[in-house]
Formats: structure tokens, C-alpha cells, sequence
């Protein structure tokens, strides 16, 4: 065990306690034994079924942080180490009144890292895709997904991550309606124009009692319907719809009474329906806009605009390619693609460095929780800590090196 001399004194009457000298703790102190460890210059007590340590030598104040990163408070109150890459610590035996430190030198040089992201387009994606992405130093995370035509229907659930929606699409089918009626007499060229998705232009025209009336001669884009000054505004619908199917140019005609619903059935935009006939037509209407896919180059503009927008990067591109350069210098984790079927990468160019990421797996209450987290670069980083009651308060303050 080593060198055990016990110092006492005894007064009938008085209650007292000794003071053992050992070269290292007790395995099973009593209640109220007190020592002096002369291997770590430390007097210690027993207390309530607890050891603290009363009092340390002046010329062994601190410990380095061992390997564990366990900063035990019954060996010392002061701990210190040079950091070069991210650290969690625990903390152990911080007694109720007791403050501890720990002091951090940051040497690294402070350099922002730098992304080279390549973006699919909107065909490659699926609703709710999604990857990540952290700030400098993982003080924030954000998870940047994919939303088909701002439905928000299909918004992915990621703890402690900020979602940041692109609001796109796959391309959406234009509709269209068109209302017929009766006409009075066989007019001439008569007639309404519809555009496919790849706008792609088709005019109907109707042939009324045999008389004719092509508006355009020639042109083989034309929809022929027959019908007579006696066929009821359903029949004209049904026989309409009836003509535009059979062609199969892209549209997908349904009548119901006297209007006939025109879908088309490839996504784009296409020019609206339109007419000028008064004798046949009623009126006429888009239901849905025609839009076209986004392209990689839409969706890489999108997402860099969306991540600009956080405050914690600045954004370039050129084509699909956006370069991410991080506000703040220092390392983070990658970028994680979660469910982003096809044609998404990403190449670091500069990798970052300086503020390094401090975190603890005791929760401890700081003023600035995401400034607390990070040491910065050429800095010394001073932590203390202390406990009041079940509370673990901490406080910081950064001095520069250079």
C-alpha cells in the first residue's frame, strides 16, 4: 500500500478525525476519513458516502486530459490538453459547489471548407428526397429536401436538423376545358386550337352538315368532327372527344354534358386553349398550367439559393455544379445523400480547418450553446463548470495565441 502515517490527536469529549498520508486513495474509505494522496498532492475526505478533494499542491494544480476524456474532479479541479480534431467529453464526480476548468489550445489555422455539389434534375428526384448537411464545425444541421410542386405532403422527419424545402417539379400535364353548343346553321370554319406538351399546336374543326370548312387547307395538324345543325350540344361533346382520342397527338379528351375535359397526356408547357367561334363554342378554360421539368441546372439553382439563405454558406454555380463555401472556417462532417435516387455528388476541394467542435455528454447549461461548442483557431479556451444542485452551469472565454 505504501506510506501510511496517521496523524491524531485525542481530547475526551471532542469529536475528531485523523489524517492518514498514503501514496494513493483508500479502496474503501470510511464515512469520515481524511487523507492526504501524496502521489497526486491531494487532500481528500469521505462526505456523505462521497470523496471530494479538499485542497490540491500548489505545484501539481492540473492534469492533462487522459486518454478516456473523462474529466474526473476527484483527481483534479483543472484539466488541460491541445486539441486538433473534434472532442466529446464527460464529466465526472463535479460535486454540488464545485468548480472545475478545463483549458483547450487550439492552435489550427483558420480556413473555411469548401464543396463541389453536382445536382440532378427533377426526373432523377423523388418527393421528399432528401440530403444533409452541416454548418462550420456541426454547430447547425440541415437537411435540404425535395418538394414536387409545394404540396409539402411528403416533408422527411429529421431530428435536431433544420429543414430547408426546394420547392420543384417533375413537370405538370396542362388542362383544359371546352363547352360546346348547337349551332344554328352550317357555318365555316369552325374551330378551337390545343397544344400538346410539347406544344405541339392541333386545331378541332367541325364539318357541319357535310358543307366542309377546313380553316386551314393542307395543314395536317387539323382534327376533323363531324356533326349537323341537329346533333345536341352532349352529342358535338362526346363526338369532339371521340375525335381528338382517336388521333392520338398527346391529349386525352372526356366529355360529360356539354363540356369536354382535354388532358394532355405528356407534362410542359403548352399555349392555352383558345377560340374565337360564338356558334359553337361556349367558352373555353385552363384548369391546370402546363409546366415543363426542372432542369439539373433549375435544381442546382434552387438548392444554392436555399442554402445561401441560412446565413451559413455562399454559393456559386455554373450548370448543374454549385461551389459551397461555408461562412465560418472549420471542419464539419460531410454531406450525406439519405434518398436522392441518381445523380447527386459532391467533391471537397478545400477541406477547412481552425474552430474546432467541443461537445459534452453531460448537459450543461451556457449562455450561447452553439458558440460554446466551438473553440476557435490560435486560441486558448478556457471552460469552467460548476454544479448547483442538479444544474451544470458553464461558462467560457476565448484568448488569442497570435
Amino acid at each position: 500500500m505504501g506510506t501510511k502515517t496517521h496523524l491524531t490527536r485525542q481530547e475526551e469529549l471532542v469529536s475528531e478525525v485523523g489524517v492518514q498520508v498514503r501514496e494513493t486513495d483508500p479502496v474503501l474509505p470510511v464515512a469520515t476519513q481524511i487523507w492526504l494522496n501524496t502521489q497526486q498532492n491531494r487532500l481528500k475526505a469521505r462526505v456523505g458516502g462521497v470523496v471530494r478533494v479538499y485542497d490540491e499542491n500548489f505545484t501539481t494544480l492540473s492534469l492533462p486530459v487522459p486518454v478516456s476524456n473523462a474529466l474526473d474532479f476527484n483527481d483534479s479541479y483543472n484539466y488541460y490538453e491541445e486539441i486538433t480534431l473534434a472532442k466529446t467529453y464527460s464529466i465526472e464526480n463535479l460535486l454540488d459547489g464545485v468548480v472545475g476548468r478545463l483549458v483547450l489550445e487550439n492552435n489550427q489555422v483558420a480556413v473555411n471548407r469548401i464543396l463541389t455539389i453536382t445536382f440532378p434534375s427533377s426526373a432523377q428526384l423523388s418527393d421528399g428526397a432528401y440530403w444533409t448537411i452541416p454548418s462550420a464545425s456541426n454547430v447547425r444541421n440541415y437537411h435540404v429536401w425535395y418538394d414536387f410542386n409545394g404540396t409539402g405532403n411528403a416533408e422527411p422527419v429529421v431530428p435536431n436538423s433544420t429543414p430547408i424545402a426546394i420547392d420543384m417539379t417533375n413537370g405538370v400535364a396542362e388542362v383544359s376545358t371546352i363547352t360546346v353548343k348547337t349551332p344554328l346553321s352550317p357555318v365555316l370554319g369552325r374551330h378551337f386550337k390545343i397544344s400538346n406538351g410539347n406544344n405541339e399546336e392541333y386545331y378541332v374543326w367541325w364539318n357541319v352538315d357535310g358543307f366542309g370548312g377546313d380553316p386551314f387547307p393542307g395543314n395536317s395538324n387539323g382534327i376533323q368532327v363531324a356533326i349537323t345543325t341537329a346533333t345536341s350540344a352532349a352529342n358535338i361533346a362526346i363526338l369532339t372527344a371521340t375525335a381528338i382520342n382517336n388521333r392520338n397527338v398527346g391529349f386525352s379528351a372526356v366529355p360529360s354534358s356539354a363540356t369536354i375535359t382535354i388532358t394532355n397526356t405528356m407534362v410542359g408547357v403548352a399555349d392555352d386553349i383558345n377560340s374565337t367561334d360564338i356558334d359553337i363554342v361556349v367558352s373555353t378554360a385552363v384548369l391546370v398550367q402546363g409546366e415543363s421539368p426542372d432542369t439539373a441546372d433549375e435544381i442546382a439553382q434552387f438548392t444554392a439559393d436555399a442554402l445561401v439563405a441560412t446565413g451559413d454558406f455562399t454559393a456559386s454555380r455554373a450548370g448543374n455544379i454549385v461551389t459551397l463555401t461555408y461562412a465560418d472556417a472549420g471542419v464539419a462532417s460531410l454531406p450525406n445523400n439519405v434518398s436522392i435516387p441518381a445523380g447527386f455528388a459532391y467533391v471537397v476541394t478545400q477541406a477547412g480547418s481552425g474552430p474546432i467542435e467541443i461537445n459534452f455528454a453531460l448537459s450543461i447549461g451556457f449562455d450561447d450553446p452553439d458558440v460554446a461548442k466551438v473553440a476557435p483557431a490560435q486560441s486558448v479556451r478556457v471552460y469552467e463548470f460548476v454544479r448547483i444542485l442538479n444544474n451544470v452551469i458553464g461558462s467560457y472565454k476565448d484568448i488569442p495565441t497570435v
